[in-house]
Order: C-alpha cells, then structure tokens, then sequence
C-alpha cells in the first residue's frame, strides 16, 4: 500500500509527520484499534520503525513548519485526514478540532479542506458498501 510518504525527503520530514499522526490517532484519548495497521503503514513507507515512537515530541503548529512545499502540505493533510476517516463519526470529535489547526498551520485553504474531508469521507462510505446474495 502507497500513501506517498516515501516522498518525505528529510528525517525531520518523516519524523514531524510521524508526530502529526500519532498526535491525531491519539488525540481522543487513545489509539484505536483501526488507527494501527495505518499507522504501522505510514511507519513502514517511511522506513521508520513503528515500535520507536515517540521519536521527539512536537506540537502540531512546530511539526506543520517542517513541511515547506504545497504539495508535501497537502500529502500530509490527506494522509492524517485518512487517520480520521477510519474511525465511526462517533470516535472521532477531538481529531477533528486537531486536524483543523493543523489545516490551518499547513497553509491549507477552508475550501480545501473541506474538499479534501468531503472526498475522504465519500470514499470511507464507498468501502462500507455491503453485498448480498
């Protein structure tokens, strides 16, 4: 599975997304159970070890400076979103509050973001669909 990250050039890339994520995975108290095979992805893509993390603790607005092109910003941006579309709307308020400061501290546009969530979301309820026989 791809998701890009392997286009992170620099450690302080990979580490300030690697941050980003597990900050939002564990920003309603804790991570989930359908948060980890993604991050372990995320971790994996990025030739980091899962099991090291913490790897320096950032806050979302410090971790957001490291990425200075549009196009990382808004890997990132998905990919984090991608965090909160795998949970039931239920599990997820806090990390909606998170991932809007850090549209905010990666330069992502109101329009953008919704557009980005809206897309995710359709696609999160396109997998949902149940067939029968």
């Amino acid at each position: 599975m791809t998701m890009f990250l392997n286009t992170l050039s620099t450690p302080a890339e990979k580490t300030a997304f690697a941050n980003l994520a597990f900050t939002v995975a564990k920003a309603d108290g804790s991570i989930e159970y359908e948060e980890l095979p993604l991050l372990e992805n995320y971790m994996a893509e990025m030739g980091l070890n899962y099991h090291d993390y913490p790897f320096r603790v950032a806050t979302p607005r410090e971790a957001c400076r490291c990425f200075t092109s549009d196009g990382t910003r808004h890997l990132v941006y998905v990919n984090l979103l991608a965090l909160n579309a795998a949970l039931p709307k239920t599990k997820r308020p806090r990390q909606k509050a998170l991932l809007h400061t850090i549209a905010e501290s990666l330069l992502i546009k109101e329009q953008e973001e919704k557009s980005c969530s809206d897309w995710l979301n359709h696609l999160n309820g396109a997998s949902r669909i149940y067939y029968s026989d």
